[in-house]
């Protein structure tokens, strides 16, 4: 039986990128590992051998693709494993849903939507996508997954971060977007006016790897400002090859558990020409 369900390669920006996306059939989890070959017949090279995807993630980046007279070819399979079983896909090639010339035009607008994000008003912000399985935070209850004691006595390591599954979030991820709209909103908490909520938001154009979802989350690294994605308008070409994301995000505030994930250091001498850091 195949582990794997909707493999697709498509272009990202740059020459030599590509994202292979897939889902998974469902209570499969583990580790998943990409191989690529230029014939499809053999030598396969593992291309993330020590780096291997957790499944639920359902993405890949690659920047390694084989060029060959100004084009790109190649094929790719997919390998899952969970616990003491392995799991192969099908072999998938680069042209097995995408036409040459489609994927030259899709690499095409997404190159441009990099670009045009670079020279305005873009940035890069870190993609969290949250754990949904591993071991649990000690604070909730593994039947429900509810909280049921204060997440002050979970020990040093064990943390969810706020989430119920220990670390809270998957490695992140660098992608980048560029504001719409920026919307300001404070709610009073009671008729009383006794206290106030800060509403805070945007709405994004966001390229479209990695593929947004609800509740996700994305960090400004310049400010650390955290934000959960609550609404997604997918752009298409042919109805089936996104090639951005309009997204509305709403703003967590610095109380909330979720910035306790610690993110990587960006070094911002590679974006010191961005306006919006200027």
């Amino acid at each position: 039986m195949s582990a794997f369900r909707n493999i697709r390669i498509l272009p990202y920006h740059g020459d030599r990128a590509a994202v292979i996306s897939w889902s998974m059939e469902p209570d499969l989890t583990g580790d998943v590992y990409i191989a690529y070959s230029e014939s499809g017949i053999g030598p396969w090279t593992v291309r993330n051998s020590g780096d291997p995807v957790a499944a639920e993630i359902g993405t890949y980046y690659d920047t390694e693709l084989y060029i060959e007279r100004g084009s790109t070819v190649g094929y790719y399979k997919l390998m899952l494993e969970s616990g003491s079983n392995t799991y192969v896909s099908e072999i998938v090639g680069i042209f097995t849903d995408v036409m040459r010339k489609e994927y030259g035009i899709v690499s095409k607008i997404i190159r441009s939507e990099y670009q045009a994000m670079r020279a305005r008003d873009g940035y890069p912000v870190w993609y969290c996508i949250p754990k949904t399985e591993g071991a649990l935070d000690p604070a909730y209850d593994p039947d429900t997954l509810e909280i049921n004691r204060p997440p002050c006595q979970t020990p040093t390591g064990q943390s969810g971060k706020g989430l119920p599954y220990q670390g809270g979030f998957h490695p992140p991820i660098l992608t980048w977007v560029s504001p719409i709209e920026v919307r300001k909103q404070t709610i009073q908490d009671s008729e009383t006016g006794s206290g106030t909520t800060e509403k805070d938001g945007m709405t994004l154009r966001m390229l479209p790897f990695p593929n947004p979802v609800r509740k996700h989350m994305l960090v400004d690294p310049a400010t650390d400002r955290r934000y959960l994605i609550s609404g997604i308008k997918p752009f298409f070409l042919r109805g089936v090859i996104p090639v951005a994301y309009e997204t509305v995000v709403d703003y967590i505030t610095p109380k909330d558990d979720r910035y306790k994930f610690q993110m990587p250091t960006l070094d911002t001498k590679d974006y010191r020409n961005i306006s919006y850091w200027a």
